[in-house]
């Protein structure tokens, strides 16, 4: 059965490095890792890809690498990877070779282990195949603070890119490091997993218009209704939007603990 789309576990994050390992953290039940890494499948998500030594210590000298899932065979017990990149790891990749794999999504960080098989050519490039993981590790974060945003008092959003249309939609959740945004149909060309945005802009409710760069951490066409919803983080903000950012977030937490519909 083909699912679409989602050692040693060591002290690493994408962005706050937490204490990691615990046991209790660790989930060794395949039929639950079918289901998590499938969900990661399903939206697209991007997934930070590094090389291990032969005793499952993650290489921090051979540099980070970005990927995701494009299947998960659970009778093989195998999932498949596309294209690193940068392709820094591919050159040298052997059978048997241990690669680590971590995510941060909606304030949890993910990691797991998995032993490379083998490279297969695709009708879309090449993918990587590797075997099910031992097991997979997950730690809730202290997250942003993040609030979901209203119809009622829509946040307007638009992402520019280098060679496609711009996106443009409302914001669905905020936090001071990024966005999840909502727009009707279905993009096309469809967006990919890590794409960098030349400039994403928001008009915030107080009229005030903030700019940075941004990249696309995961994506999701929701068939139910129509929509596409996209996970975006920010990049090279300012200090000035960044403070005008927090205060407005930190505004809209107050509002939502006394109780003001947002």
């Amino acid at each position: 059965m083909q699912i679409p789309f989602i050692g040693r576990f060591l002290s690493k994050n994408d962005d706050d490095n937490p204490k990691l390992g615990s046991q209790k953290n660790i989930n060794h039940n395949a039929k639950a890792i079918v289901r998590h890494l499938g969900g990661f499948a399903h939206e697209n998500h991007l997934i930070t890809v590094q090389t291990c030594y032969a005793d499952g210590s993650v290489n921090k000298k051979a540099g980070i690498a970005h990927s995701g899932i494009i299947t998960l065979d659970e009778k093989k017990r195998t999932i498949a990877f596309d294209q690193f990149s940068p392709n820094m790891h591919e050159e040298n990749l052997k059978h048997g070779d241990l690669l680590h794999f971590s995510l941060t999504h909606e304030g949890t960080y993910c990691q797991f282990t998995c032993e490379y098989q083998k490279t297969v050519n695709t009708k879309s490039g090449y993918a990587h195949i590797v075997k099910f993981p031992p097991g997979v590790e997950n730690t809730q974060l202290r997250d942003a603070f993040r609030v979901r945003i209203s119809s009622a008092t829509p946040i307007k959003i638009s992402l520019l890119h280098a060679i496609n249309p711009v996106i443009s939609g409302t914001i669905v959740d905020l936090s001071s490091k990024g966005v999840r945004m909502k727009l009707a149909g279905l993009i096309e060309p469809r967006p990919k997993r890590g794409e960098e945005y030349i400039s994403c802009q928001l008009v915030l409710t107080d009229g005030y218009s903030m700019h940075s760069g941004a990249r696309l951490m995961h994506w999701i066409y929701d068939t139910k209704d129509k929509c596409t919803y996209l996970g975006i983080k920010f990049s090279d903000m300012d200090g000035a939007n960044e403070r005008v950012l927090n205060r407005y977030i930190t505004q809209l937490q107050r509002k939502e603990k006394h109780g003001v519909k947002i």
